[in-house]
């Protein structure tokens, strides 16, 4: 091959590259934030013609972007504000709202100790109750045990089966005992 042609050659792949970054970026600053935008549009639209079709609508649900380990941290600060009023006062959550000011109260000692990190926020109160159902859920513990159970709506006690005896035996025997409705 003579040296000319691979000059031209050259040139031609750095043009090439050249083109294909600038390809890449519109793609990724113009068109995909235009067609997240567009498909967000038609899922609204789509929720307005089911509900005047129906007469009603379930809510789209709504997961905010967070850092890995977030969920699980906040998750982690509710069981033990779950286990420290089981050991404080020997009885489930009163309900949902009584562990809101435990874990955020950890929280903020965690920020003075510089363990909480900076980018991550504090969670409001919804996050905290979510984060509180999410504990005797399933679902969110692969190993198929769950840290807390429900003992009644908004009434959370540590998993009987996490412990020896005789705490397990104490923590069955309050599961059965305590009332299965929720106190007006």
């Amino acid at each position: 091959m003579s040296e000319d042609r691979e000059l031209k050659l050259i040139k031609e792949i750095d043009r090439l590259s050249e083109e294909h970054k600038m390809l890449q970026s519109t793609l990724e600053t113009i068109i995909q934030p235009q067609m997240k935008d567009l498909i967000h549009q038609r899922q609204k639209a789509d929720q307005i013609v089911q509900a005047v079709r129906k007469g009603h609508v379930k809510s789209p649900s709504y997961i905010p972007d967070v850092e890995d380990g977030y969920w699980p941290t906040v998750r982690k600060l509710v069981v033990r504000a779950v286990y420290s009023i089981y050991n404080e006062h020997g009885r489930p959550t009163k309900d949902r709202r009584e562990v809101i000011p435990i874990v955020q109260d950890r929280i903020e000692e965690m920020i003075r100790l510089g363990r909480w990190p900076r980018n991550w926020k504090v969670p409001g109160k919804d996050t905290v109750i979510r984060r509180q159902n999410e504990t005797a859920d399933v679902r969110h513990y692969p190993e198929g045990v769950t840290p807390c159970i429900c003992v009644s709506p908004g009434s959370y006690i540590p998993n009987p089966t996490m412990f020896d005896e005789p705490t397990r035996s104490e923590l069955k025997s309050l599961a059965r005992k305590w009332p299965k409705t929720r106190k007006p």
